[in-house]
């Protein structure tokens, strides 16, 4: 019977040990997974500000409106 004890003893130590490794580990894991966060929002910001301005150039470029060029060269294309 007191080796069991000692046994139960020997565990919860070991036990109460873990919980406190993984406490100390988990406010760094916190302020990991935060920076990792902070990088894709901003990683994300620039992809979609980058396909803006991607798709707005490509918008003003096929603007008939604004590219007298561009509706020249289309005429001269249908008809020849």
């Amino acid at each position: 019977m007191e080796k069991c004890q000692k046994e139960t003893d020997a565990a919860r130590q070991r036990y109460n040990r873990a919980l406190l490794d993984l406490e100390a580990s988990n406010e760094k894991y916190k302020e990991d997974m935060v920076d990792v966060f902070d990088r894709t929002q901003t990683f994300e910001r620039r992809r979609l500000d980058f396909m803006k301005f991607i798709l707005l150039e490509l918008h003003n470029s096929l603007d008939y409106s604004q590219n007298q060029k561009l509706v020249l060269r289309t005429i001269v294309f249908l008809f020849l």
